[in-house]
């Protein structure tokens, strides 16, 4: 807007001292000096949309350019050819300021050649044609100019965006990494031993009469560190679990909306729980309860497709218990077979101390088992 302003208001001076006739064709027609106003508006007008469409101000201005030749021409219009000429370079679609280049080329030859022909003065020639070069080849060789080095300061920001990417991936997987050993550490160094006091703990107590003065620095011992044990494998399944683990774990209770999940997808799911509803249950075995019987399910409806799938869930006063079982259905590949899914199942039980056992029994049904203990912090 600013810049169709400044070339309309220009082009009125020109015009109001006289400049005009710029061109001084011998027979040209005698007009108002105002009468040049009318095609500076025009330019001046296709200026304002030159970003949104280029090509079109571009050939507004080249109608206003020819009307106000034909009476002699002014600066003013010229101006804004200029300023056109410069947008269609740098604003167009790729491959269209090439075809400008050329056609300005051509443009340039034919009124060099035009002008030879018809004057026959060759001074009058080479005049004339750097004219029209300097008309159209400067501000489409400056539009391009800018046009690449606007494009190689795209590249380079788009390199250092990449870059800036790969870093966070990098420090990502490091931080993974690290987690994943501080977890492995963790439980190679604190897990063993805790367990091990809790466990003699609970032998020596064992041994002992309910009224000895012994009994109660045991119960003490034992009670401390099944607690720190349970704490320690909490922050373990915190450290190796992902992102929504880390937020918002999922419980044995939501069980439940998985299995009205996968039975909207057409397939038989029978899901038994004791006790209904489930009593409190520590974090790790809370959350590796449920992604036991998620993989589960999801192998069966993968790999049995039309099978019926039952799922048991019990939970004593040790231990939990998880068993999911399918027929053959339609179509059954071996589960373990081309994915991770036993293997994840396997880890998430044996990292609480549990057992884990999967494969076909004597009924030629495919059996998850999934035994987790739990510690509880009272004897």
């Amino acid at each position: 807007m600013a810049q169709a302003l400044g070339v309309a208001v220009l082009g009125l001076l020109f015009i109001a001292v006289g400049l005009v006739d710029a061109w001084g064709f011998p027979g040209g027609v005698v007009v108002d000096p105002w009468w040049f106003a009318i095609p500076l508006a025009v330019a001046c007008g296709a200026m304002l949309i030159k970003r949104r469409h280029p090509l079109v101000a571009l050939g507004i201005g080249l109608v206003a350019f020819g009307v106000d030749a034909y009476a002699g021409g002014s600066l003013g219009v010229i101006v804004a050819l200029v300023d056109l000429l410069y947008a269609a370079a740098l604003f167009s679609g790729p491959g269209i300021p090439r075809r400008l280049v050329a056609a300005a080329l051509a443009v340039v030859l034919a009124v060099t050649a035009v002008t030879f022909i018809v004057g026959g003065s060759l001074q009058d020639t080479v005049i004339m044609g750097v004219q029209a070069f300097a008309l159209l080849g400067t501000p489409l060789w400056w539009g391009l100019s800018v046009r690449q080095q606007r494009e190689l300061a795209d590249l380079a920001a788009a390199r250092a965006l990449d870059i800036q990417r790969l870093s966070e991936l990098r420090e990502s997987d490091a931080v993974r990494g690290e987690r994943t050993r501080m977890a492995s550490e963790l439980h190679d160094a604190l897990a063993g031993n805790l367990s091990a006091i809790a466990i003699h703990s609970a032998a020596a107590l064992a041994q002992q009469q309910p009224d000895h003065r012994d009994a109660e620095a045991l119960r003490a011992i034992r009670s401390a560190s099944i607690e720190a044990l349970e704490e320690l494998r909490s922050m373990i399944e915190l450290l190796r679990g992902e992102g929504d683990a880390l937020i918002a774990p999922a419980r044995l209770a939501e069980v439940c909306d998985l299995v009205t999940a996968v039975r909207s997808r057409g397939v038989d799911v029978h899901y038994t729980v004791t006790p209904d509803p489930p009593p409190h249950l520590p974090a790790a075995v809370d959350h590796a309860a449920y992604r036991i019987v998620q993989e589960a399910l999801a192998n069966a409806t993968r790999h049995a497709i039309g099978a019926a799938v039952h799922v048991s869930v019990e939970v004593a006063v040790e231990s939990l218990s998880i068993v999911v079982s399918n027929s053959r259905g339609a179509s059954m590949v071996d589960p373990t077979l081309g994915g991770l899914g036993t293997t994840t199942m396997r880890e998430r039980s044996e990292a609480l101390g549990g057992s884990f056992a999967a494969g076909w029994d004597s009924n030629d049904d495919w059996v998850v088992r999934a035994t987790i203990p739990i510690v509880s912090a009272t004897v």
